[in-house]
């Protein structure tokens, strides 16, 4: 049986009542790449006041016409009057205008596709209201806030039901064969055991994650948390499987979270697909499916108890969150210890107060960044700090000269330094002489298969399949030069707001110098050479290849200082070291204005000051610290801050500084500054172009 062409499927966040604005870019746009066959709206398409506005009134009488056949779901916003008539009236297609559908439950394409629909928010739902100053305040308030709230569209526990119900209906290879889920809220759980972590908390739901595990959708479309986020594919279970041999292959789900139209930060909002319906796969025996990806993980979402209501609320001794197809959730002693109440009497140690347990003491953020005066370190001798992040603060095995191995228990008196018995034989290579956790085959062999696992999740090496190649400038033998991923500046055709600093450089002009090869850390290996006898992280780089790699890096440095003064900007460079689980190194440049080089030093250090965290010109290098390094264009020395083993350190310090430094502190987080692909092929290209006459690899 042959395959049906795949559709070509737009997705957008919401439009936050922008409907003209919206409609005539999605014209625009399906006249350039289309003709596209549906276009989903996985959010708001209203504004947030709930009126029937100028647009509203267009949008209904057909002035303001939808190019494409389109279907919208209720967000948080509030439907206006003359919207909930018709979705309310005798109109069972739910059709409000020519080609503008409000839907919910499950529908199916005239091109085969099964799509479920559960649009806006959990039953119960109260938004947030300023405190008032008087009673009558109170009482007005609350008024228009419950007259808002019943024009909301929200979801029940039986929704949640019917909604799995019906899509389980026509089912195959044991799932409901949804093509594509469309919910406004987010899903409890989804970023966990991503390498991609993000803080989802405004508008996340259990009774969602429930719908997304029974449903198993192909893609899952969000815009509660109005921000873009790809998250890797996920799969369910062994024995969840779609094909047959020898196509057959674990069943997975991508989530796709997107921003808004209307949206303070300027970030992706929209996604194009070819989708080919998932029944005609499955009639074909998985065929025309592809693989999982291999950055794959396992389930993230979370669901409650069946005995809780549809908001997850609980009471008395009911369970609480469960993980789904694996993680570190309810299962975990840990976790169970952090959702348990004290006994009575238990009294915290440091707040010394009832109610909950010391590792979930809320005092322990309001510990002062620095100690009071008179505080003296009993490690360094020296004011300014605690004790516990003391840069000089090592263990005993580090000082007497034993850096941690890479093994739990290797030290000086562990069995791994001691040699085995004649008799012994390494159960790996079968030679004896050594231990098997000493074997050079095994240790080999790990290494090898530790490295292909690395590459293949890495997002900055060119072996990587997924790797954003549309962000590259130039390649030399040794490092490459890209585009930062949610670039901290933006030049003028991409800033999303006039009050803040845009950089003269076209494109923005925040760059990365990657190396090529998968290296750890730019640690020069020479100054470790009293460390070879034994395999250490950092080591993964000869002291020949390291010189051509920085030989690169310094031509990449030096071409990037020359471009930017073409522009009257400097480049600050950064870069971070960890002596433990850290991926591919690369150095971050970001322009600010020559006018401004000199000020940028004491900048640094006020804000190092203020969080604890000891910025040094000089300092004693120390092989088993990792190290925050920053070069500043006043033409000094660099800023180093050692950072000690499995001692917390803000990765995103240097960003953090340099966005309060230009004035633009809505920027620190790259995710709120991802552009749209087309964006950013467009930045690279005029970048690339800036950077022509001082591009050495040409």
């Amino acid at each position: 049986m042959s395959t049906p062409a795949p559709s070509k499927v737009l997705v957008t966040g919401s439009v936050n009542g922008a409907i003209g604005e919206f409609f005539r870019k999605i014209d625009k746009l399906n006249g350039k790449n289309g003709p596209f066959d549906l276009l989903l709206i996985a959010g708001d398409l209203f504004d947030e006041s709930g009126d029937d506005t100028e647009e509203v009134k267009e949008l209904l009488g057909g002035s303001i016409k939808v190019p494409i056949n389109t279907y919208f779901i209720a967000g948080v916003n509030p439907l206006p009057s003359s919207v909930l008539e018709k979705v309310n009236g005798n109109n069972p297609s739910g059709e409000i205008a020519e080609n503008l559908t409000s839907t919910c439950g499950v529908m199916k394409t005239s091109q085969g596709l099964k799509i479920a629909y559960m649009g806006g928010v959990p039953e119960g739902f109260v938004p947030s209201v300023p405190n008032p100053t008087d009673e009558a305040e109170e009482k007005n308030e609350n008024e228009d806030n419950s007259d808002v709230n019943r024009k909301r569209v929200h979801y029940t526990k039986d929704d949640v039901k019917s909604l799995i119900k019906t899509a389980n209906s026509e089912s195959g290879d044991g799932i409901a064969m949804v093509d594509a889920l469309v919910t406004y809220n987010w899903p409890l759980g989804v970023t966990r055991l991503s390498n991609q972590p993000f803080n989802s908390s405004k508008s996340v739901s259990e009774p969602v994650s429930r719908v997304c595990h029974e449903l198993k959708p192909r893609y899952h479309f969000s815009s509660g948390e109005s921000l873009y986020y790809e998250r890797e594919a996920w799969y369910y279970s062994d024995d969840v499987k779609i094909g047959k041999s020898p196509n057959q292959h674990k069943h997975y789900t991508r989530f796709i979270g997107l921003g808004g139209l209307k949206t303070p930060t300027k970030t992706k909002w929209l996604y194009a697909l070819n989708l080919t319906p998932l029944s005609s796969i499955i009639q074909n025996g998985g065929a025309n499916d592809p693989q999982p990806p291999k950055n794959a993980t396992g389930c993230p979402l979370r669901i409650f108890d069946s005995s809780e209501d549809a908001n997850g609320n609980t009471n008395g001794n009911k369970r609480k969150a469960e993980d789904l197809d694996g993680g570190d959730g309810a299962t975990n002693p840990q976790n169970k210890m952090a959702k348990r109440t004290p006994p009575d009497g238990y009294i915290c140690r440091k707040c010394k107060k009832p109610g909950h347990f010391l590792r979930d003491c809320t005092d322990a953020e309001k510990e002062p960044s620095t100690p009071p005066e008179g505080y003296m370190c009993k490690i360094c001798k020296n004011p300014g700090h605690w004790i516990q992040r003391c840069p000089e603060r090592v263990s005993i095995t580090y000082i007497e000269g034993e850096g941690p191995g890479e093994g739990e228990n290797e030290g000086p008196t562990s069995l791994a330094h001691k040699p085995p018995p004649e008799s012994y034989i390494c159960h790996a290579c079968n030679q004896p002489g050594h231990w098997i956790q000493n074997c050079p085959e095994r240790i080999s062999r790990s290494k090898d298969k530790k490295k292909h696992q690395e590459i293949s999740n890495c997002w900055f090496c060119l072996a990587n399949p997924d790797v954003n190649k549309q962000l590259i400038v130039a390649i030399g033998d040794e490092a490459y030069l890209a585009m930062a991923k949610g670039g901290l500046v933006a030049d003028n055709n991409n800033s999303s707001d006039e009050s803040t600093y845009t950089s003269p450089i076209p494109g923005g002009g925040h760059m990365l110098i990657i190396p090529i090869s998968h290296i750890t850390n730019l640690r020069d290996p020479s100054t470790m050479k009293f460390l070879t006898d034994k395999p250490r992280h950092f080591a993964n780089i000869s002291t020949e290849a390291w010189s051509d790699c920085n030989n690169d890096i310094s031509r990449f440095k030096k071409a990037l200082t020359e471009c930017f003064a073409k522009f009257d900007c400097a480049p600050v460079f950064f870069d971070i070291c960890r002596n433990a689980n850290h991926q591919h190194s690369h150095i971050q440049v970001v322009p600010i204005p020559i006018s401004k080089k000199q000020e940028i030093r004491q900048f640094f250090q006020k804000i190092a000051k203020d969080e604890s965290v000891i910025l040094k010109q000089d300092f004693h290098e120390n092989p088993y610290f990792g190290f925050f390094r920053v070069d500043l264009p006043d033409g000094d020395a660099p800023l180093i801050c050692q950072i000690p083993p499995r001692a917390y350190f803000n990765l995103q310090f240097g960003r953090h500084v340099l966005a309060k430094f230009l004035g633009m502190p809505k920027r620190e987080d790259w995710k709120a500054c991802v552009l749209e692909e087309s964006d950013e092929i467009k930045a690279t290209q005029n970048f690339t172009e800036a950077f022509k006459p001082y591009n050495f690899t040409l």
